[in-house]
């Protein structure tokens, strides 16, 4: 929520890999995820096989554009339903719903919020703004995203 920025040249994940075979993907990317997945289309439907590690935040998503629900919804088309790192089934609905109630509050409203704050000030206001809102999911979470 800083007006620094650092401009860097950027290939899409499937000019990276274009016909290999991909058996997972790691990804963090501070709420860049929906965007570094949408340029990795071709990878995730020609390795049906393929598992993708993502960090999950609701807050860091719509910070850098994306709606988390698009987001989800996105990687459920292509087949994918998450999962905890110890391999626990995520209920897709659930993180759905969270997904709706941030996006109720509003990306824009969300990101002015959060404009000067420190990264621990951003985490706690994340944390009561989730709480008011009734989000049954943790905030920030890694999640394991496998057909």
């Amino acid at each position: 929520c800083t007006p620094e920025c650092e401009t860097v040249q950027v290939v899409t994940i499937d000019e990276l890999v274009a016909g290999q075979q991909i058996d997972l993907l790691k990804i963090d990317i501070e709420g860049y995820e929906f965007f570094a997945l949408k340029g990795a289309r071709a990878a995730l439907v020609n390795n049906p096989g393929i598992n993708i590690i993502t960090e999950y935040c609701p807050a860091t998503l719509m910070e850098a554009g994306a709606m988390p629900g698009t987001f989800l919804s996105y990687l459920a088309e292509l087949g994918f339903h998450p999962a905890t790192l110890d391999g626990k089934a995520v209920n897709m609905q659930q993180l759905q719903h969270d997904a709706a109630l941030y996006e109720s509050y509003g990306a824009q409203r969300f990101v002015q919020d959060c404009k000067g704050k420190s990264n621990p000030e951003i985490l706690e206001l994340v944390i009561t703004i989730s709480a008011q809102l009734g989000c049954q999911r943790p905030i920030l979470e890694n999640l394991i995203f496998a057909r």
